[in-house]
């Protein structure tokens, strides 16, 4: 049985990463197709999986200028939410 995908509410693109959203609960969404020879958007998200690095962090792969890339989860929420992390700054992201 394969369970529908609940998709919060609370979406906002991220910047510079065309077709990904991140949700507040550090959920990241892709609105590109799967499966179609052609990069197309479409208009319902999918959950991407996430993976666990060794340090306890969470990343996502996610394409970029053609070629995947890992992202830090935690740093695409900042991203989405409250913009770019200035220099030398670092986001809270353990619960405080």
């Amino acid at each position: 049985m394969i369970r529908e995908q609940s998709i919060p509410t609370a979406l906002r693109e991220i910047p510079k990463l065309r077709g990904y959203l991140a949700s507040e609960d550090g959920t990241i969404w892709s609105l590109w197709k799967r499966g179609t020879t052609v990069a197309m958007l479409g208009d319902k998200p999918r959950q991407m999986k996430v993976k666990t690095k060794p340090n306890g962090y969470l990343e996502v792969g996610l394409m970029r200028e053609g070629m995947q890339r890992m992202f830090l989860v935690h740093r695409l929420v900042l991203m989405a939410f409250c913009g770019e992390c200035p220099d030398g700054m670092q986001g809270f992201h353990n619960n405080g």
